[in-house]
């Protein structure tokens, strides 16, 4: 036995793939809108970034006429057009990274995509099952993708009403640590706050083997216990009609990434896409680069089921009195929310991640949330 285990060695794939990476091209042309597209590297199994942008790269949409679109890189990897309204015929990106390699991908026609009926939710013993819910009357759609962002509201676990004020002594270096009472504003600046989440998985749906263009599938599930559903919680869905090619390309890549090992799953298989290296035949690129119009809708849920959520913090409520050692100490990881005794200028604090939501999301209120 012992010399059994001993004869084992680790496995190390041996994998023909180019020291920077296969380029990796995430996104659409989007006929009528902002075409957005992600450059990135695929990595090696044991290394340890998360995620290798493709930076300074030329990217293009070019039409069958030869006109062209410049699509700019605003962050790294993020590469945005402005809005464009593109004319009916085929288009293809053309992409040439910093190193001059060169990157097609197929020309398509564009596919108009239906609007989105509605985005239903329900609500099942365990939590809210998002939908979608959308038809093509001419019957030409088929294939569906479907993105989502969502943002929700949340609120600290109490109300600050007090706040450090910090001066220096005149004269020296010495720092006065003091405590106010905060403004109405300034209060909701600690009080409310919103996080903000996307959709982590390939989203697809087919009408093919349906005699009508009818279809409806569920995005997303939210839990009972999660704090998305603890003050006001919003997703906007995008839909995306696919040709057929393009169904089969996600399909494939959410096998491929999305199973769980176990016998039963589809074996794994090659996903390549639409994208070529023009300037290195030998070269493999993955993606589909699709062209189509985007639709998207948007619904608030109302608050009704954990309106009395408690973020993760030290509930510990301490009493201190104003003195320049004591809130020294304290002043670094606890907030002052009231006073305890006014006339003897004694507080009320907690930790602070009890009581700013800063520690847990951004303060600034969405441009389309509710008032």
């Amino acid at each position: 036995m012992l010399t059994q285990f001993s004869c084992r060695k680790p496995f190390e794939p041996t994998l023909n793939s180019p020291q920077t990476g296969y380029l990796v091209v995430e996104g659409f042309i989007n006929l009528k809108g902002v075409t957005s597209i992600k450059l990135n590297r695929t990595k090696k199994l044991e290394e340890q970034v998360v995620y290798k942008p493709e930076l300074k790269a030329k990217v293009q949409i070019v039409g069958e006429n030869s006109t062209i679109y410049e699509v700019k890189e605003k962050t790294d990897g993020l590469y945005e057009s402005e809005t464009l309204d593109l004319p009916a015929q085929k288009y293809h990106l053309k992409i040439k990274t910093a190193d001059g390699k060169e990157y097609e991908s197929k020309l398509i026609e564009g596919k108009p995509t239906p609007l989105i009926d509605s985005v239903s939710w329900k609500r099942e013993q365990n939590g809210v099952e998002i939908k979608v819910n959308s038809h093509d009357d001419q019957n030409k759609t088929k294939y569906y993708k479907w993105t989502y962002d969502e943002v929700w509201e949340i609120h600290a676990n109490v109300l600050a009403n007090l706040k450090y004020v910090k001066s220096n002594i005149p004269g020296t270096n010495i720092t006065y640590i003091g405590v106010a009472r905060r403004t109405p504003e300034e209060i909701k600046q600690v009080y409310n706050c919103w996080q903000y989440g996307s959709s982590n998985q390939i989203l697809l749906g087919s009408s093919a083997k349906l005699s009508k263009d009818i279809i409806s599938s569920p995005i997303n599930f939210i839990p009972n216990d999660n704090v998305r559903l603890a003050v006001l919680y919003s997703i906007n869905v995008k839909q995306t009609a696919l040709d057929l090619a393009g169904y089969n390309f996600y399909l494939n890549l959410k096998n491929n990434t999305e199973t769980n090992g176990s016998i039963f799953d589809h074996q794994p298989s090659e996903t390549t896409g639409n994208i070529v290296c023009v300037s290195d035949t030998g070269e493999q690129a993955i993606g589909y680069v699709g062209v189509a119009t985007i639709q998207e809708k948007r619904i608030f849920i109302e608050p009704m089921f954990n309106s009395n959520y408690k973020f993760p913090c030290n509930t510990d409520i301490l009493k201190i009195f104003s003195n320049q050692d004591t809130l020294a100490k304290y002043a670094p990881n606890y907030q002052p929310i009231d006073y305890d005794s006014p006339s003897l200028q004694s507080y009320i604090i907690v930790d602070s991640r009890c009581a700013d939501c800063t520690f847990w999301g951004d303060n600034k209120r969405p441009p389309f949330w509710p008032n």
